[in-house]
């Protein structure tokens, strides 16, 4: 699961559909909740304690092994990209061929062009992360694309002059993601949770699911710095980011 891809698809579920799903998108906090609670709604518990699995590797390992998870990141994106292409073509099988070569180029295009895939996932991080801290704040919900591009120009600045951390940035939000995918599927199937309650929880403390994410995503953070300061045979490729050719 790529949370990364998730956000990608609610993208286009929105380019499909009015101009007031389109700002429901761009705007509303209700309209992502609902998708996040889909989501839940629809993973079977043991697909979830593998989210949570998964979690922690990209959360506390994630700078060992970012440049795996960019290639599937960005082999993913290809993915989706090419079977949304292949929907509107009329040739049979256009869907499964345009998928599979849509992951190839994109894994190759990560490969190739690692830097500069780490920075835009450094960016997106830092927009998902600006938007939910803004939420968290309960500021202005018409305005919650504000706290998105904030967050985009801070995750861009990261990566032109951290590389380190902007590998850190993105690995730790996809761990976190993935963390509170599976931890709130497991929650809503234990006994004795009533799923509508706790949907109407979510949705009347509109800090709770920003804080849920940024919370694991800060302690990531601090984990892999931690990790990495301590391992002395382990060095970061290009570490400061752009300042380097």
């Amino acid at each position: 699961m790529n949370p990364f891809l998730i956000l990608a698809q609610n993208a286009a579920n929105a380019n499909n559909g009015s101009t007031d799903t389109i700002n429901s998108f761009m705007i509303n906090p209700e309209y992502h909740l609902n998708n996040i609670w889909n989501t839940i709604s629809a993973l079977p518990w043991k697909h979830a304690v593998i989210c949570v699995a998964f979690a922690s590797i990209y959360l506390f390992y994630g700078w060992r092994i970012f440049r795996l998870l960019v290639i599937i990141n960005v082999s993913l994106f290809g993915l989706w990209a090419g079977q949304l292409v292949g929907t509107k073509l009329s040739f049979e099988g256009s869907h499964l061929i345009l998928g599979i070569l849509g992951a190839f180029l994109g894994g190759l295009a990560a490969w190739t062009l690692m830097k500069y895939m780490v920075s835009a996932m450094g960016a997106m991080a830092g927009a998902v992360l600006g938007a939910a801290a803004w939420q968290a704040a309960t500021l202005p919900s018409e305005l919650l694309w504000v706290g998105g591009l904030v967050g985009l120009v801070a995750g861009g600045f990261l990566a032109f002059s951290s590389y380190k951390i902007s590998i850190m940035l993105f690995s730790s939000l996809q761990g976190a993601l993935l963390f509170s995918l599976g931890a709130l599927t497991l929650v809503k199937n234990s006994p004795g949770i009533d799923p509508e309650r706790m949907k109407t929880i979510l949705v009347d403390n509109v800090f709770l699911l920003p804080a849920i994410l940024i919370i694991p995503t800060m302690i990531g953070l601090f984990v892999q710095n931690k990790m990495f300061k301590e391992n002395k045979n382990w060095s970061m490729p290009d570490q400061e980011g752009f300042k380097r050719n």
